[in-house]
């Protein structure tokens, strides 16, 4: 799987990114470009429902050439959702937790560009799924989908949580919502 810059009135290639595999498992997640800096930005994650955590990366490409990686950081697990520009900070989460890295600081030394954390969140539910964050009246959100163990009637049971992050960085605490939802499409794990 490749990262590909397509011209937007022609649909030409102009840029593909190198190749991502590591034993032919690790892809590419949903980019995000960052117009202003110039730079698109990646998650990488593992294809499958393994709960295992595999490390994963976000990787800021350059935009232009998008096999050059300006920089990169490892996460714990695999960061399956597309990363969010919100203001300054680029917003993403992995299957243990969130973090925003303060772009500003992040790109002040432009010969060796290091993420700089202006705030993360400690592993939250376990196995999860974090989508996303976006940005609404002055809080960030994302939902955390959380695969619960088997009840005895074989099924699987799927939980959601809206999470409610402080966006300010300057605390790390959480408001959580539960929705439980039981077997919500129908399949068995039998």
């Amino acid at each position: 799987a490749a990262v590909v810059a397509l011209d937007a009135h022609t649909g030409q290639e102009l840029s593909r990114s190198a190749p991502r595999a590591v034993g032919g498992a690790m892809i590419y997640g949903n980019p995000v470009g960052d117009e202003a800096n110039g730079l698109v930005y990646v998650g990488t994650s593992y294809p499958s429902w393994a709960w295992d955590p595999e490390p994963g990366q976000l990787l800021a490409l350059d935009a232009q050439d998008l096999t050059k990686v300006v920089w990169s950081f490892q996460t714990s697990s695999s960061v399956d959702a597309a990363p969010a520009i919100i203001g300054n900070m680029l917003v993403f989460s992995d299957r243990q937790g969130s973090y925003a890295f303060d772009l500003q600081a992040t790109l002040a030394n432009p010969t060796h560009p290091t993420p700089v954390a202006r705030w993360s969140t400690p592993p939250t539910l376990g196995h999860t799924i974090l989508s996303t964050p976006i940005q609404v009246d002055g809080g960030l959100y994302c939902v955390a989908w959380a695969i619960g163990d088997q009840p005895p009637s074989g099924t699987s049971q799927v939980v959601a949580h809206l999470l409610r992050l402080d966006p300010s960085g300057t605390t790390e605490s959480w408001e959580l919502y539960t929705l439980a939802i039981v077997n919500p499409i129908g399949f068995s794990t039998r």
